[in-house]
């Protein structure tokens, strides 16, 4: 008796030449590789960032991966490469992710942002000029005025580089620092630039008048009256200082706040909230007022003091405990220096 039987070799599916990390560039063609193997051959889908299909006349599915003509921003993700297989007697599936990045040149970070500008500063002042690109390498930034690199050493500025963002910091002594100063943002891809034209302007007066309104656990209201002729101002600083026992503080590295002034009420008087400070703490504060040109002076410090939570005296203790270890330390510092 013979017993005739069909052999059936199932192989499993595998990725091969398929990096986890694959690079594109904005405007140039590119495959994404995804090579899926087995038997049965499987079919490949596709899917960007665990929902979309990438459909339309750009993408087309090759048998080593997906290929994409003139590749935009918006091709960057984690995309889905799912191979299945299929037959009367077997079914399997398996995913493998990758994640495509999209090198580009610098575009600057506000839409719409033309490449010239007005800033403006005033005499015996200092300003900040400030650029602020995104791109992928990170963009290295050069400033320029009068087409000669500014070097900090031989210009009298100060250059102080972030990542996507440079500023300028220039003090104006007289009114040469008045004039067109050119930023370059520029990486492997390509570059951009866009000129600052730093004009005269006036400095501005410090408020009328500020008063410490409610107090909370973790903020404080401070009402801010401006000058009635104060057209010009858009805005205030709000520096803070911890005010330790038995230390005297000082103003050469205070936390501050910036606010936007609401101009559509025509009032001259505001209440701002300081945010993020600590339970039951003891603060100096000051405020500046702000235009186009920079910043007033100070006024007068005030003082107040966050309200303390009776609901959790855990962290009650624990924030007098810093405190205090704080104002030890500080203490021995001083008691060393002299």
């Amino acid at each position: 008796m013979r017993i005739a039987f069909t052999l059936v070799t199932i192989k499993p599916i595998s990725f091969r030449s398929t990096p986890d990390l694959q690079n594109a560039t904005e405007n140039e063609s590119m495959l994404v590789k995804c090579e899926a193997d087995g038997d049965p051959d499987p079919n490949v889908y596709w899917f960007l960032n665990g929902t979309t299909s990438p459909e339309g006349p750009r993408y087309m599915v090759t048998a080593k991966g997906l290929y994409i003509r003139n590749v935009t921003l918006d091709d960057r993700g984690m995309y889905q490469c799912r191979a299945m297989q299929m037959s009367p007697t077997f079914a399997d599936m398996a995913t493998k992710t990758i994640q495509l990045k999209v090198f580009h040149k610098p575009k600057w970070k506000t839409p719409n942002q033309t490449n010239q500008e007005l800033a403006y500063g005033y005499l015996s002042g200092v300003v900040n000029l400030t650029c602020e690109a995104i791109a992928d390498p990170e963009p290295q930034f050069t400033w320029r005025r009068n087409n000669e690199v500014i070097a900090p050493e031989h210009h009298n500025a100060t250059v102080i580089n972030e990542p996507q963002r440079s500023i300028l910091q220039l003090p104006v002594h007289n009114e040469s620092a008045f004039g067109e100063y050119k930023c370059e943002a520029n990486n492997s891809v390509g570059r951009v630039e866009r000129i600052i034209i730093l004009q005269q302007g006036i400095k501005p007066e410090p408020p009328k008048l500020v008063t410490v309104g409610d107090t909370k656990i973790h903020t404080a209201d401070l009402h801010i009256t401006g000058l009635p002729h104060e057209d010009g101002i858009i805005g205030y600083r709000i520096q803070f200082v911890i005010k330790l026992p038995g230390i005297q503080h000082t103003w050469d590295a205070p936390e501050y706040q910036d606010f936007m002034k609401d101009t559509s009420s025509g009032s001259t008087s505001s209440v701002f909230t300081v945010i993020d400070l600590l339970e039951n703490t003891e603060y100096a504060v000051r405020v500046a007022s702000r235009n186009a040109a920079g910043l007033s002076d100070f006024t007068e410090e005030l003082h107040f003091r966050t309200k303390s939570s009776e609901t959790n005296d855990v962290t009650s203790v624990y924030h007098h405990f810093f405190i205090y270890s704080y104002a030890f330390i500080m203490l021995y510092m001083i008691f060393l220096n002299h």
